[in-house]
Parts: C-alpha cells; sequence; structure tokens
C-alpha cells in the first residue's frame, strides 16, 4: 500500500473466470509497514487468476483493483 490514511479493512479475493471458479477469499496478514501477505495459498487449477484487492478507507471511501496473474 502506499503512504496515506490507514485502511479500515482490507480484503482480497482469487477468481478464474475461464473455469468459473470463485471468488475465493484469501486471508491477508500485515508483513511489515504498508506490506500485506496471503500465505498457505493453494488454488485448485493453473490458468489465469484474477486477484481483486478492495483497501477501504472509511465507511464512504474504498479503492478497488484488480490484477490478472498466469500460473502455470
Amino acid at each position: 500500500l502506499s503512504p496515506g490514511p490507514e485502511p479500515q479493512q482490507l480484503t482480497a479475493t482469487a477468481t478464474q473466470t475461464a473455469k468459473q471458479i470463485g471468488p475465493i477469499p484469501l486471508s491477508l496478514a500485515a508483513n511489515g509497514t504498508n506490506l500485506f501477505a496471503a500465505s498457505g495459498l493453494d488454488l485448485p487449477v493453473s490458468g489465469t487468476w484474477v486477484f481483486t484487492l478492495v483497501v477501504t478507507i472509511s465507511s464512504f471511501d474504498a479503492v478497488t483493483t484488480d490484477v490478472a496473474v498466469h500460473l502455470n
């Protein structure tokens, strides 16, 4: 995360649309200042996965971003 207000909530999911899997909720843990990690993640198939991250700053302010990653 970039510098700014501390998030009230941080959620992430993984989706594999080609095989209609997900969204699978990911458990995130703080891993340093403005760093978070998901450990023990075991996705069931290879292919292109879309990871969605939602950072909630307040009751009225949230940012959502997606990143597509191809996993073999």
